[in-house]
């Protein structure tokens, strides 16, 4: 879970540059009440982020984060 949280701040560090902090209060609240729905939309974000152009040999997969949670026994929906 802490991977995720330092992992959504670098993502929203990426998105909105310059900005000491971005406001993630909204997140933790997503996170806790909807975690399949979050997991999701970060799949979503690293797959529109990996680039074959620098980095050819990583592929996310369909399913980079909600895939972890599956196979961490966290169960889904």
């Amino acid at each position: 879970l802490e991977a995720a949280r330092r992992y959504v701040a670098a993502a929203a560090a990426y998105e909105h540059p310059g900005t000491a902090a971005p406001p993630a209060a909204w997140w933790s609240a997503y996170t806790s009440t909807a975690p399949w729905e979050a997991a999701r939309d970060l799949d979503d974000w690293v797959r529109r982020h990996a680039d074959p152009a620098t980095d050819p040999d990583v592929d996310p997969g369909p399913a980079p984060v909600s895939g972890a949670l599956m196979r961490y026994g966290t169960g889904g929906a």
